[in-house]
């Protein structure tokens, strides 16, 4: 039997990786985009067409990638986003798919952690979706960005409520972890009834 893909999406500093540990603990395989994205910024090809749309002030004094330079740099403005969406989604979607190839017979549930996983498109690669969501000034005592470094990135993200039309299920989690574990649990034998 095949796995059962599941895209794990959220804002900024939601907690996506958390609640990607949980599942992984319930056994499930875990994709991690932005890992995906960070293994694939060493490739040449990649960071020479990086630094040719954003300039080489987002390399190093060694020549690789700079992922802070780069955030700075992508995004800046809606316009600079999508330019970084053109030339790393296609590259990040196909290694993830690959990814994915290799463990199909496993029957485990393989999750994807995206920040941009509907924004991308992946989302129809997925069986099912489940979105993450915590209140702002939760996520702004999570992360070191500043309340409008946080607002302006997630303005040039499709807006959490705009999300959830893509959502198959929701993790709020917003209060104790126990309450966000037991929201996991349920998902996951939920998921796992379905595949099986």
């Amino acid at each position: 039997m095949n796995c059962m893909v599941v895209g794990l999406t959220g804002s900024i500093g939601t907690g996506k990786s958390l609640v990607a540990g949980m599942f992984r603990r319930h056994g499930a395989f875990v994709i991690d985009a932005d890992k995906v994205a960070h293994q694939l910024y060493l490739s040449d090809k990649l960071r020479k067409a990086l630094a040719k749309k954003f300039g080489k002030t987002i390399l190093t004094r060694g020549g690789s990638i700079d992922r802070a330079m780069l955030t700075n740099a992508a995004f800046r403005s809606k316009a600079a986003t999508a330019a970084l969406a053109r030339i790393t989604h296609p590259v990040i979607i196909s290694a993830i798919k690959n990814r994915i190839r290799q463990i199909r017979g496993s029957k485990r549930l393989c999750i994807v952690e995206a920040a941009l996983l509907i924004e991308s498109g992946f989302y129809k690669a997925c069986d099912a979706v489940v979105l993450v969501i915590t209140p702002l000034n939760k996520v702004i005592s999570r992360t070191n960005l500043r309340a409008g470094d946080l607002r302006r990135r997630n303005s040039l993200q499709l807006a959490p409520a705009l999300k959830l039309a893509f959502a198959d299920y929701l993790i709020d989690n917003s209060a104790a972890l126990r309450q966000t574990r037991r929201q996991v649990n349920c998902i996951n034998a939920c998921l796992t009834k379905k595949w099986k």
